[in-house]
């Protein structure tokens, strides 16, 4: 008996559905996130802002969302910003802020969506040599 019941246990760990084994889904990326972001250029010193990103179901990030940097000004999100999703969690894109005219493109390179879908972390660029990292919590 004993032998049957650690077959059963054992066959209930391996066949049951975890987050670990979840895989993404591109509308998993929509909802409010808060997003902090390190930025870099050579021969300037590190930047630091906070945004609030409300992102829809197709990944566009709503044009309400913003960002304050470390001076305190705010930039706010410029339309065609769009996240993609892919079912590995890996997350890219592009973000356009209203800081300059025109707005500057911020690419996400490299990112990873935490399987839970809470959390979110990676790497990207600015135009010329400009670089970021970022990580998020999903509000």
């Amino acid at each position: 008996m004993r032998k049957v019941l650690q077959a059963i246990a054992a066959a209930a760990v391996t066949l049951a559905p975890t987050v670990a084994d979840a895989a993404c889904v591109p509308a998993d990326v929509a909802g409010s996130w808060r997003i902090y972001v390190t930025t870099s250029e050579p021969g300037t010193p590190f930047n630091w802002s906070r945004c609030s990103f409300v992102v829809n179901s197709a990944g566009v990030i709503s044009t309400s969302s913003r960002c304050v940097d470390s001076s305190n000004a705010t930039a706010t999100v410029a339309a065609s910003s769009v996240l993609s999703l892919g079912t590995d969690c890996r997350i890219t894109g592009s973000l356009y802020l209203n800081d300059n005219v025109p707005p500057t493109k911020y690419t996400i390179t490299e990112g990873q969506v935490s399987r839970d879908l809470e959390t979110t972390s990676g790497v990207g660029k600015y135009p010329g040599t400009g670089l970021f990292t970022f990580n998020g919590v999903r509000r």
